[in-house]
């Protein structure tokens, strides 16, 4: 679960179906840690329909992001607060009307901030879209790449520069790497480039990825889920010549 400050956030929906108790995701103040409290709950669309894997915050610029997962996996509303002056009192910053929000994505499984803060991606498990928000304007965000990659997707995440988006797959499993420049830079029309990929299991599922360096050297962690097959590390130097092993 996300966390900031002295504070942790925890979505309470599943598929859309709330819990009896409190709905919307729940805000916990743990600055004292014997006697944590809920500070509140969080109930935009995308905290009161279940954010699943896309609920995520921002170190740097103090921001706690979601998008809709509901009944249809993926209900087109993105969620942005400010938790950077009070962790324990999130203000929603693009709401239109009350409390929905703007702009609608597409069908969306996971989501994450790119390593700058100034883009919000999301993906959708069910058709392979994918989904890029800006907000370097945080109350007002807006989308500026909407796209396919393959029928499932997952996990995601970014090199450093974020430049590179390294895109956990579904049946097969494996590893995608896309090269968003356009998107982080802001071009007039992005297009989003596979420059590499990886698949090592016809029916499984990758989960997640890890970038890591050992001394200069790039490597990707990847997990996969359900019956799959464990974890792989994957060499990132030459991406003609990329090479999985598995983990001990």
């Amino acid at each position: 679960n996300p966390s900031y400050g002295h504070c942790a956030y925890l979505a309470t929906s599943f598929g859309g179906i709330p819990t009896k108790q409190s709905q919307g995701v729940q805000v916990v103040d743990v600055s004292d840690p014997e006697r944590p409290s809920l500070a509140g709950h969080l109930t935009s669309p995308s905290m009161l329909l279940g954010p699943w894997e896309s609920l995520k915050v921002h170190e740097g610029s103090g921001l706690l992001g979601a998008v809709a997962v509901g009944p249809a996996v993926g209900a087109g509303f993105f969620d942005l607060y400010d938790i950077s002056e009070d962790c324990a009192q999130p203000k929603l910053l693009n709401s239109f009307t009350g409390n929905l929000t703007l702009p609608t994505n597409f069908l969306a499984h996971e989501g994450a901030f790119s390593p700058d803060g100034m883009t919000y991606w999301s993906t959708g498990a069910v058709g392979g879209s994918m989904t890029a928000i800006a907000i370097d304007d945080p109350a007002h965000p807006h989308i500026v790449y909407q796209g396919l990659t393959v029928l499932l997707n997952h996990g995601f995440s970014f090199r450093d520069d974020g430049q590179r988006l390294y895109l956990s797959m579904g049946i097969p499993a494996g590893i995608i790497i896309l090269d968003i420049s356009d998107v982080q830079n802001r071009a007039a029309i992005p297009i989003v480039r596979e420059v590499g990929s990886l698949y090592w299991d016809v029916a499984g599922y990758s989960q997640q990825s890890v970038p890591v360096r050992y001394g200069d050297h790039p490597y990707l962690i990847v997990a996969d889920e359900f019956a799959s097959e464990g974890v792989r590390i994957i060499d990132l130097a030459d991406l003609d010549k990329t090479m999985a092993t598995d983990a001990p």
